[in-house]
């Protein structure tokens, strides 16, 4: 994840952020998971889902 820390200068502000995926394991369908920041009084989780077509077969993906 870049930047691996976000700092929020004000209500509402948004910040872009880069995930990459790292294929680990070949598989069907659809891969699920989250990413998380904590500032050890608070919590953001942001729910993930990872697919292909269904034509080509997908290859698994883990969060680095």
């Amino acid at each position: 994840v870049v930047p691996s820390v976000l700092k929020f200068n004000f209500y509402g502000q948004k910040i872009s952020f880069t995930v990459q995926f790292k294929r680990v394991i070949q598989t069907r369908g659809y891969v699920f998971g989250s990413l998380s920041w904590v500032n050890g009084r608070q919590r953001v989780r942001i729910p993930l889902v990872v697919g292909c077509s269904p034509l080509r077969t997908c290859m698994g993906f883990t969060l680095t």
